[in-house]
């Protein structure tokens, strides 16, 4: 089973992705913050991709990218904004190795997340 670690500082957003995930056969731990996932991702517990948030109060998802670039973090990653357009966050992904593409915003079709943490993971 395929674990997912999703991380967004709005409690209904990470239940209704909780749901959703586990509905389709995935493992789903979830984050208040990134310092919480930090904490899990560190404690070495199997984690297949992380849905991240990238605008969160404490530590916000830009942190969160710069300390996994910093241990080597090779889990997969899909990254979630909040506002479109905001040129501030994309000069500050494309620093951290990110294309702009690679950011989604919200409101995020569910169906399609599914389509994309599948192709990211190589599920058929």
């Amino acid at each position: 089973m395929h674990v997912l670690l999703v991380v967004d500082d709005e409690p209904e957003i990470r239940l209704i992705m909780e749901k959703f995930f586990a509905k389709h056969g995935f493992s789903v731990l979830s984050a208040e913050h990134g310092g919480y996932a930090l904490e899990i991702i560190q404690s070495h517990v199997q984690i297949d991709c992380i849905l991240l948030d990238m605008k969160m109060p404490k530590v916000d998802g830009f942190a969160v990218l710069t300390q996994l670039r910093q241990i080597g973090c090779a889990i997969p990653i899909i990254l979630i904004g909040g506002s479109v357009g905001a040129e501030n966050d994309i000069v500050k992904l494309q620093e951290l190795g990110f294309q702009e593409e690679e950011l989604l915003y919200k409101p995020i079709s569910l169906d399609k997340l599914l389509e994309i943490v599948k192709s990211r993971l190589n599920i058929i």
